[in-house]
């Protein structure tokens, strides 16, 4: 899977800015993907949350990036908001090394299910930002 730095503009690339599917977030730097402690093992790929979109993925990824901001006061991505509202998780995770992979899916809610959890069964849980209040 292709990852795309989420701090750019746009963030994908225009082929697949206005498709719809699954994204998964990730968390890499320098020397590539940034190792998550989980359960039952570490996942090595650094994935931080697996969604879906009904829109296109450039609105949802530029909603998670709003979300992300201090200063933002929307809840419209609830992964987002965590990474912004848990400080620790702010602190490692700068919007520098957060990337972004996606898949075009033409049902991306079955799609994100099966994801989920296929990551529960290997990991013990869900992706950490994919926790919610």
């Amino acid at each position: 899977m292709v990852k795309y730095p989420i701090n750019k503009n746009p963030i994908l690339p225009p082929k697949l800015s206005n498709k719809i599917g699954v994204y998964v977030i990730f968390a890499r730097n320098e020397h590539g993907a940034i190792p998550i402690s989980r359960v039952l093992d570490i996942d090595c790929e650094g994935r931080l949350y697996i969604g879906q979109t009904s829109d296109t993925f450039e609105e949802r990824l530029q909603m998670f990036k709003r979300v992300m901001k201090p200063n933002y006061k929307s809840t419209g991505h609830s992964g987002a908001l965590n990474l912004k509202e848990i400080e620790l998780l702010r602190n490692k995770f700068t919007i520098e090394t957060i990337y972004v992979g996606v898949i075009e899916y033409p049902s991306p809610k079955e799609l994100e299910e099966k994801m989920l959890e296929e990551y529960r069964q290997e990991f013990g849980e869900v992706p950490p930002l994919n926790n919610s209040k």
